[in-house]
């Protein structure tokens, strides 16, 4: 579907064929992280007057390129990738710049496991990127939540990385977009995640693991 200013933006029955694609390709409990940031992103985008389907596209698909196998910061480049290919060039983008919470490549927390033209690309795209409010949201959530709500400590802490002033700025800004958000919001974040249904999809996928 076109979105004006936003382009092309997958519909939730391709979103959902994406992602069937991507966990016969490498199953695995990131569909469930993909699930929660999608629908948290379309509740919050439905009330604070965002368009709900560019907000679940984009949730959904953020770590697109980790369900092929790819992790760390390999796997933003493959969902760039992967998204751009299928002439997704708004979700590319967010694909690939989720992982930064500030125009500096330091400010991903794991390894920059790319080539060197592939590092100097994602400098480039910093350098000249404007965080717009979905992108923001997309960030925030993804350091909010893994398959459940943490909170932004937490989820820093399981990263097992050290306190430097870099880490820390980052947290700094990543609170003050939580503050942001949920001061147009009408509860907090972590009430906005869906229920956990194990009788449907993701969930239902690990039913036979159980």
């Amino acid at each position: 579907m076109y979105k004006e200013g936003f382009g092309n933006i997958p519909n939730k029955d391709k979103v959902r064929n994406m992602l069937d694609e991507a966990f016969k390709a490498n199953p695995g409990p990131w569909i469930i992280h993909s699930h929660i940031i999608g629908k948290t992103s379309e509740k919050i985008a439905r009330e604070i007057g965002l368009d709900p389907e560019i907000a679940f596209a984009l949730g959904t698909l953020h770590d697109l390129g980790k369900a092929y196998g790819h992790l760390e910061m390999a796997h933003l480049m493959e969902g760039y990738r992967i998204l751009r290919f299928e002439s997704y060039f708004y979700p590319a983008r967010i694909a690939l710049g989720h992982g930064f919470v500030t125009d500096e490549i330091s400010s991903y927390h794991g390894r920059a496991n790319v080539s060197e033209k592939d590092q100097e690309f994602i400098k480039a795209y910093l350098k000249k990127r404007d965080l717009d409010i979905y992108e923001k949201l997309l960030i925030l959530l993804d350091n909010l939540i893994k398959d459940t709500y943490l909170g932004l400590e937490e989820r820093e802490n399981l990263r097992n990385i050290p306190r430097t002033p870099d880490r820390v700025e980052r947290l700094e800004i990543l609170r003050a977009w939580q503050d942001e958000f949920e001061g147009k919001l009408k509860n907090p974040i972590k009430t906005y995640l869906p229920r956990v249904r194990h009788n449907k999809f993701p969930y239902n996928l690990f039913a036979s693991e159980k």
